[in-house]
């Protein structure tokens, strides 16, 4: 899995419990930068647009 996380800087983590995932804490341990987004994901490209240029 850390190969596969590796590869990326912002990892989006869309789950429903309280805290945040086990793939969240490994992307964290992997080096990324982790959002947690509760809501519905209508246009995912505004999502990243937005987010990533506030990184």
């Amino acid at each position: 899995m850390s190969h596969f996380l590796n590869q990326f800087e912002v990892f989006f983590d869309q789950f429903t419990i309280p805290s945040l995932s086990k793939t969240a804490l490994e992307a964290i341990a992997c080096g990324c930068k982790v959002i947690s987004w509760k809501g519905p994901v209508t246009h995912p490209e505004e999502i990243i647009k937005t987010t990533t240029s506030r990184l």
